[in-house]
């Protein structure tokens, strides 16, 4: 049984910022509490709360023990993974601050780091507030010794495009090019409201971090708000990326796909939320020692045992937590315990005059026969033109899967016949054996990606069958216009729109963020109220745009 400990309880009550900084033991540095004891905003206006994951606090945090306003240790067993979301939380509950603030504590920041963002939120109450980080990789600056803002910025620096992140100025792949974990801010009766952060074992590890809460921050309304010209500052040290650690499910590029989903689904709740935070949202006031006892979960400790999640790594139905399992037909379908459950898509979007008395989801143990009964749901013409229109997926995707290994292959044998040395010819060797690998994985693969892309896509009609059908009676010359990127996407709604008796529609396939701002802003001055329908990885992409325009309510995420 896990025991929460004040080690110090701050004094402050009404400060306006709450920082909230996270170490599991592996802190060298805390150096970002040097430079907050150096800012324009007065002292108390703003406090520091860190918290350790285990028992005892590194000698880092000791170093700035009287700098720090909150001490916490969650008294977790050494042999546990750590889980930052349920740090997350224990900092919300016990902040006392109107702001909360989590982010890096082994960055740089400026002195005007507390005062931008309480300036942030006094221009615009709306937002939720990031800042980007300047990423140095040079090995000579660890260990850390205070080396000039300048010096970061310099030589080494990756990402600095004359005075900016390159990821503020991306706007192709934000997503992938802002750095979300750096220094998220929102108010903290807003974090309540969606619950707090997440603590799904999908977020166990590595893969996590405050941007699940912006996703779900952004679904309830506010605007996700990049500072141009304050940035973090973050110097290369050992294990920066995540090595040897545990990795839940991600896009490939460590941006977690759990959380991704959340922008697709429009949720604001958490999957697995806290107890603590679901009972401050009811309106009751808790004190310390009642939140104590009841912030941590008691299944926890021993749910995230290593051995039990390296024994367990590679099944992704947990029993107790609800597991998102992608689309199909229009249903999202969602693993809960002991069942499946498929939540109607279209719903969402026409949801006057439904039958009260109906349930609005259906239900079953078995995939396939879940699948059976969203068919039955829908007109047998509508399955026939999804049907039609998915015919040529499989030679698509089983065509791209050959040239992807056949253009693999011909890279190792390129290699091998340029370089005549044994470690090319080694390296060969062991790419032969990979290829192969994957070869004989590949008819399954390909099975899994075929029914996966039938699935979404047959999703994707779905939506603009019924989405048709309620735009006409309300408005005949209103079409629903989609947007999508991925040539496969292409084919498929081309393939739909020569069906006669399909409703019309009309698609843009772009990846241009401005071919979508100016879209978006016709669509703003259109009285028709047309419906726009949105492929979820477009949507990931160009979240801010999109979530940002008035016409974000008429937005389906599919």
């Amino acid at each position: 049984m896990t025991k929460i400990r004040f080690l110090k309880r701050s004094r402050r009550k009404k400060p306006k910022l709450s920082l909230i900084l996270l170490d599991w033991n592996v802190r060298e540095s805390l150096h970002l509490l040097r430079y907050l004891q150096q800012q324009t905003a007065p002292r108390d206006q703003f406090e520091i709360t860190v918290i350790e994951f285990y028992e005892q606090v590194s000698e880092a945090v000791k170093k700035f023990e009287n700098t720090i306003d909150n001490l916490i240790s969650l008294g977790m067993s050494k042999d546990c993974y750590y889980h930052k979301h349920v740090m997350y939380n224990v900092g919300i509950a016990f902040s006392r601050g109107d702001i909360i603030m989590i982010g890096d504590s082994d960055a740089m920041v400026r002195d005007t780091f507390v005062e931008t963002i309480l300036d942030a939120f006094d221009d615009d109450p709306n937002i939720v507030f990031h800042m980007d980080q300047f990423r140095n990789m040079r090995r000579d600056l660890y260990p850390f010794n205070y080396p000039e803002f300048e010096e970061v910025t310099g030589d080494g620096c990756t990402n600095n495009m004359n005075g900016q992140t390159s990821g503020v100025l991306n706007t192709d792949d934000p997503i992938h090019t802002r750095n979300y974990g750096a220094c998220m801010c929102a108010w903290r009766k807003d974090l309540i409201v969606i619950g707090g952060s997440d603590e799904h074992i999908d977020y166990l590890g590595h893969i996590c971090g405050p941007y699940e809460m912006t996703f779900r921050l952004l679904n309830l309304g506010r605007r996700e708000v990049w500072h141009q010209h304050e940035f973090m500052y973050h110097t290369w040290h050992p294990g920066q990326a995540g090595a040897d650690n545990y990795l839940g499910p991600h896009d490939g590029r460590h941006m977690s796909t759990t959380a991704l989903e959340t922008l697709e689904s429009r949720r604001t709740a958490p999957l697995c939320p806290n107890a603590v935070l679901h009972e401050i949202g009811t309106g009751r006031n808790l004190s310390d020692e009642e939140m104590i006892g009841k912030l941590i979960d008691p299944k926890y400790p021993e749910e995230w045992k290593t051995e039990n999640i390296e024994a367990n790594v590679s099944h992704r139905r947990w029993s107790d937590y609800v597991v998102p399992m992608g689309t199909y037909n229009g249903f999202r379908i969602t693993s809960e315990v002991d069942r499946l459950i498929g939540h109607p898509i279209f719903e969402i979007s026409m949801g006057e005059g439904k039958d009260p008395k109906k349930k609005d989801f259906l239900e079953d143990e078995n995939l396939e026969t879940l699948r059976n009964k969203i068919n039955r749901n829908h007109p047998p013409g509508l399955l026939k033109e999804i049907s039609r229109a998915t015919r040529v997926f499989p030679l698509i995707i089983s065509l791209s899967w050959m040239r992807q290994l056949t253009l693999e292959l011909l890279v190792l044998t390129i290699r091998a016949v340029k370089n005549h040395d044994q470690k090319s010819f080694l390296n060969f060797i062991g790419g032969i054996g990979i290829f192969f690998r994957k070869l004989l994985r590949s008819p399954r693969e390909i099975w899994k990606e075929i029914s996966g892309s039938k699935g979404e896509h047959g999703s994707l009609a779905v939506t603009i069958y019924y989405q048709s059908r309620e735009t006409n009676e309300k408005s005949p010359h209103s079409k629903p216009l989609v947007f999508a990127s991925h040539p496969l996407s292409k084919i498929f709604l081309q393939n739909l729109q020569r069906r006669p008796y399909f409703p019309e529609f009309d698609f843009i396939r772009t990846s241009n963020a401005k071919v979508i701002e100016d879209v978006l802003e016709k669509l703003c001055q259109d009285e028709t109220q047309r419906p726009v329908i949105v492929r979820n990885d477009l949507y990931a992409r160009f979240h801010t745009i999109f979530s940002e325009s008035t016409a974000s309510d008429r937005i389906v995420v599919i």
